[in-house]
């Protein structure tokens, strides 16, 4: 599914890495414009999940979730638009066994597996890909930011692996430290 076609290229003055950064584990960076972003209707900041009762509601296994991207791995091409697809939470214990074995992934409670219904869209995500829940905040709605794809893989649908991401929620204090600071 295709999202608004409107983009915007910003240069980036520093790249803030995690400290204990690994390609599997703490896989999350910080990024500083060299400039404001304007937000319009289709681009504005996205929240992040402070509240611990909307992280434990949009990570139960029925909840229904987004995740978006262009579809960036490496030196593939990048779609035009950017896209996005529903998914749902799945137990992270059901695939900790599989990935460790079949793929020398052993996923800890900072990762959170997802998989879509339908279709299994690997090329919808790009590493750094959101993932997405759209809450009631009094009148409106917003969303917020519960992961970041940490995990890019070409493996057939048919195999049943989950999409992986970073989970926000334990970096959140790291996160306001380094906005302080920088």
């Amino acid at each position: 599914m295709d999202c608004e076609s409107i983009s915007i290229d910003l240069a980036v003055s520093k790249v803030i890495k995690h400290p204990e950064y690994e390609s599997l584990y703490n896989d999350l960076a910080l990024l500083h414009l060299t400039e404001s972003v304007h937000t319009t209707r289709y681009i504005a900041p996205i929240c992040l999940p402070f509240e611990t009762e909307h992280v434990s509601a949009s990570l139960n296994d029925d909840k229904i979730l987004q995740i978006s991207g262009w579809g960036a791995h490496l030196f593939e091409e990048v779609a035009e638009f950017k896209m996005k697809s529903i998914v749902h939470i799945s137990s992270l214990e059901q695939f900790q066994d599989r990935f460790l074995t079949e793929a020398g992934i052993n996923l800890t409670a900072k990762h959170v597996c997802v998989k879509d219904k339908g279709v299994h869209n690997n090329k919808i995500l790009d590493s750094g890909g959101a993932l997405m829940s759209l809450a009631n905040i009094g009148k409106m709605q917003s969303y917020f930011l519960l992961g970041v794809e940490a995990i890019s893989y070409e493996i057939p649908p048919e195999l049943g692996f989950p999409f992986i991401f970073t989970r926000i929620s334990p970096y959140l204090d790291w996160i306001k430290r380094e906005i302080r600071e920088n």
